[in-house]
C-alpha cells in the first residue's frame, strides 16, 4: 500500500523536522506501507534535511518528496495521513482545524481511506462537534500522542492509539551515542507571537534573576519567533541567537543536552529539554503545552 503524508514541511519549524524520521519510522513499522510519499512546501530544504539526517530514516528508499501547491487537491487512491500538533482542532482557523481535510479529501474520509496522526482538540464549537462526529469514525486509525486526545477520540471510535510524543523516540535513539555531554552555563529563551504580551516577559525576567550567572542564548523554532528576539534584545543586550537550521538534529540535539536550564513556549523545544532532565519552564501559548508540558508535571 502506497500512502501520502498530509503535514506543513517547507517551514523551517523544528518540531516538525525533529518528528518527521521517527513518524515515518513508526508508519513503516506499524501500517502496511510499501512507500510513503511527503509533501512539502520547500522540497528542497526537505530533501537536504533527509540527506544530513540518513542516520534517523533507515527506510530511506521508501520516502519521496513532493511540492505542494496552495490550492492541490488530491485524486489519488493512496492512503492519506493527515498529521499536525492538534490534526483537529477549534484553536486554528479554517483550513488549519482540521476542516481543510474534509473539503479536499471529501472521497478519502467518506470511504475511511485516512489516518489521523497528531493531537485531537477539546470540541469547543458545534463545527468541531459535527466534524468529528464525520471524520473519526471514519479513519482507519487513528494515533494520538496524549491521553486528553485518546479519550476525545475514544467517544467516536475504537480503532485509537496511544503513543508517546514521537521526540522521545528519535532522543532515545540519539542518546543510544550520544552518551556523555559537557555541560555549559547556557540558559535557554523561546517566546511565541502570540503571547507577546507583559506578563511573558515578566516571567522570562524571573525565571533570568532565578537563574543568574548564566549566558542567555535565544532559539527560535519557526521563522514567527524571531521578532520575538529582537524584543528581548532590547531588555538583555547581551542574548544570543542560535540558528538551528542549518545544523543536523545530533548538532542541535548536543546543544540542548549541554543547557543549564530554558524557559519556553514552543513544545517541542520544551520536551527536548524534559527528555534530556533539564530544568525548563512553559510559557503557555496553546492546549498542546497543557496537555504535554504543565499537566504531566502535576
Amino acid at each position: 500500500m502506497k500512502a501520502i503524508l498530509k503535514c506543513y514541511y517547507g517551514y523551517k519549524n523544528f518540531g516538525d523536522e525533529l518528528l518527521f524520521f521517527w513518524v515515518l519510522e513508526y508508519l513503516f513499522s506499524h501500517l502496511a506501507i510499501s512507500h510513503i510519499a511527503v509533501e512539502s512546501w520547500n522540497k528542497a530544504r526537505l530533501d537536504e534535511r533527509i540527506k544530513r539526517n540518513s542516520a534517523y530514516l533507515p527506510v530511506w528508499k521508501k520516502v519521496s518528496t513532493y511540492s505542494k501547491s496552495k490550492f492541490s487537491f488530491s485524486f489519488s487512491p493512496a492512503l492519506k495521513i493527515f498529521w499536525w500538533w492538534e490534526v483537529l482542532t477549534d484553536e486554528r482557523p479554517f483550513i488549519q482545524d482540521g476542516r481543510g481535510y474534509f473539503f479536499k479529501y471529501f472521497w478519502d474520509i467518506m470511504f475511511g481511506n485516512f489516518v489521523l496522526l497528531g493531537g485531537i482538540g477539546k470540541p469547543r464549537f458545534f463545527r468541531s462537534r459535527l466534524l468529528y462526529k464525520l471524520m473519526l469514525p471514519r479513519a482507519k486509525q487513528i494515533i494520538v500522542r496524549e491521553k486528553d486526545s485518546f479519550k476525545i477520540a475514544k467517544k467516536y471510535s475504537k480503532k485509537v492509539t496511544l503513543h508517546r510524543d514521537f521526540a522521545y523516540d528519535l532522543i532515545e535513539k540519539y542518546q543510544e551515542t550520544h552518551k556523555e555531554t559537557i555541560s555549559l552555563p547556557n540558559l535557554l529563551i523561546n517566546l511565541h507571537p502570540k503571547i507577546n504580551k507583559p506578563e511573558s516577559y515578566r516571567k522570562i525576567d524571573h525565571f533570568i534573576k532565578k537563574n543568574s550567572n548564566k549566558e542567555l542564548r535565544y532559539v527560535w523554532m519557526s521563522p514567527q519567533d524571531l521578532p520575538m528576539y529582537d524584543k528581548l534584545l532590547e531588555i538583555y543586550p547581551e542574548m544570543k541567537l542560535r540558528n538551528w537550521t542549518s545544523r543536523t538534529l545530533d548538532e542541535t540535539l548536543d546543544f540542548f543536552q549541554s543547557a543549564s536550564c530554558g524557559i519556553w513556549a514552543r513544545l517541542h523545544f520544551l520536551l527536548t529539554l524534559k527528555a534530556f532532565n533539564v530544568p525548563h519552564e512553559a510559557i503557555v501559548y496553546e492546549e498542546k503545552i497543557m496537555k504535554l508540558i504543565v499537566n504531566e508535571k502535576k
